[in-house]
């Protein structure tokens, strides 16, 4: 589970800092891999991040399993840290925290149709490729590909 911890921590950088942790652009691949291995997270001075969540990325991204944050109590311990702490968790399951700021969902250019799409196609290549190959011409689609038909609702074409 320590490398899932590890990856919260990754994760958790991303979304606050926006690019991944140990990043700098134009960086060979070797010395990323030298920066991740050997060196501590920095955080871009130019952030104004709090210091628990520093701290809590600080604490997921520390090298050693056994130092990591979540190695003895698991998630436990980290729900405790207190920049989750503050989380009312019954709210939160039942979903009625609300957003800190207002989402116009209609600002965001994004079509969920393309992903659609582009899983479906996925799913028929992954589905051509495990199938054993039949020697009949026969044109009638398989009963997983009707399948994918009905439950689309963005297929190609409509």
């Amino acid at each position: 589970m320590e490398v899932d911890y590890y990856c919260l921590g990754a994760l958790l950088f991303e979304m606050v800092v926006g690019c991944p942790p140990f990043y700098e652009p134009n960086s060979p691949e070797n010395e990323t891999k030298a920066r991740i291995m050997y060196h501590d997270v920095e955080f871009p001075s130019d952030f104004d991040l709090s210091h628990n969540i520093k701290d809590l990325i600080r604490k997921l991204l520390i090298k050693d399993p056994k130092m990591r944050l979540g190695h003895l109590g698991g998630t436990k311990e980290i729900k405790c840290h207190p920049w989750i702490g503050w989380i009312n968790k019954e709210k939160w399951i039942s979903r009625q925290i609300d957003m800190p700021y207002p989402v116009n969902l209609d600002d965001f250019n994004f079509d969920c149709r393309d992903i659609t799409v582009s899983a479906n196609r996925m799913l028929v290549s992954i589905n051509n490729h495990l199938k054993p190959k039949k020697k009949s011409s026969s044109k009638r689609k398989s009963s997983y590909m009707r399948t994918l038909d009905r439950i689309s609702p963005y297929r190609e074409g409509r």
